[in-house]
């Protein structure tokens, strides 16, 4: 039977964060490893419609567009051929106070995690932010050290602007990524009329190289997010297991799903699923890091303590999209629009 001193499962953001602060300390990472088996064949979207493979942008059966006709379904993002295994994982469902489905998907079994399908968004949470959360055992300057090293290790796009405070003082970044021309006129207006608006606009902090860092190439902006897990330049939680793998810093148990695990006075002993052979592994560790995912960890928390019936509270940041229309910049693209035709000419 194995012996290890730390025990992580998941290689998601938290499990691979948690195995940099514990490498070459007895640290086993177990996940199940899913690695995608389609790949994009274009560096750019717009090199994949000059070439005009729709199969490769929309799937065989073209099922990136159900969402036309059945808007309830996965969203686009998820339905990629080279992207779909990330939500190959166990199914789960949130319930409202009433009993109402509010939130149905899977989690992710990717090498990664869910980390291959984000939007690259990070920031650090703020004394506001856990006090709004509930009643937290620990303040937010625990964390400044780790946020520090982390920001180091991934590189931080951003910049020093209104929304610094609210997005964390994050102390070193790269130079903000490029934004769109309607939005580079919103923010120019609202730098204009800063102070009199309740307002506050800026960059977002993005998990993307917008120059060469730690011996990767900056990020290409070549539209292809939608089809890839495996863009030079866009951070995943795979890039950092594949440096603690290949340094040899931590032991790597891919393939394998824990079942159930049992806690003595001295160790921990956990039974592990091979994904293949369906046959069960056990092991044993000091410590048990749960690195599944919120709705993942839970679970394996509450069915291993056989209080399956027990409701947890949820606590949810969903995006707000607001439309934008600048009647501006529609005539200026009209405008340029029509200059391209043959038929009109200055």
């Amino acid at each position: 039977m194995n012996w290890f001193n730390f025990v992580i499962v998941g290689s998601g953001p938290a499990g691979v964060a948690a195995a940099r602060r514990l490498e070459e300390k007895g640290t086993c990472i177990v996940d199940v490893g899913r690695t995608p088996g389609h790949v994009f064949p274009y560096a750019s979207l717009s090199e994949g419609r000059a070439a005009g493979d729709f199969e490769s942008m929309l799937g065989p059966c073209w099922e990136m567009l159900v969402n036309v006709v059945e808007p309830g379904r996965m969203h686009a993002k998820f339905r990629a051929p080279g992207v779909r295994y990330v939500v190959s994982g166990q199914n789960f469902r949130v319930y409202d106070a009433s009993g109402e489905i509010c939130l149905r998907d899977a989690g992710s079994y990717a090498a990664g995690g869910m980390s291959n399908v984000w939007g690259a968004q990070l920031f650090r949470y703020n004394d506001a932010d856990l006090a709004e959360a509930g009643d937290w055992p620990i303040d937010a300057g625990t964390f400044e050290t780790y946020y520090t090293d982390l920001e180091a290790h991934i590189g931080i796009a951003g910049e020093f602007d209104d929304m610094y405070g609210f997005l964390g003082e994050t102390t070193s970044m790269l130079p903000p990524a490029p934004i769109v021309r309607r939005l580079d006129y919103l923010l120019a207006r609202y730098t204009a009329q800063r102070g009199r608006t309740h307002l506050r606009l800026g960059r977002s902090r993005l998990a993307i190289l917008t120059r060469p860092y730690r011996g990767y190439p900056e990020y290409g902006f070549n539209e292809t997010e939608f089809f890839s897990t495996e863009q030079p330049g866009l951070y995943t939680a795979r890039r950092t297991l594949d440096e603690l793998r290949a340094g040899g810093r931590v032991n790597y148990l891919g393939g394998h799903e824990l079942v159930a695990y049992r806690e003595f006075s001295e160790f921990v002993e956990i039974d592990l699923r091979h994904c293949d052979s369906n046959t069960i592994r056990t092991v044993r560790t000091k410590h048990l890091l749960l690195g599944c995912g919120t709705l993942q960890t839970a679970r394996l928390v509450l069915l291993n303590r056989r209080a399956v019936g027990r409701s947890l509270p949820f606590i949810d940041h969903p995006p707000t999209l607001v439309p934008l229309f600048i009647p501006r910049m529609f005539v200026l693209h009209f405008l340029f629009a029509v200059s391209r035709c043959n038929w009109w000419r200055p």
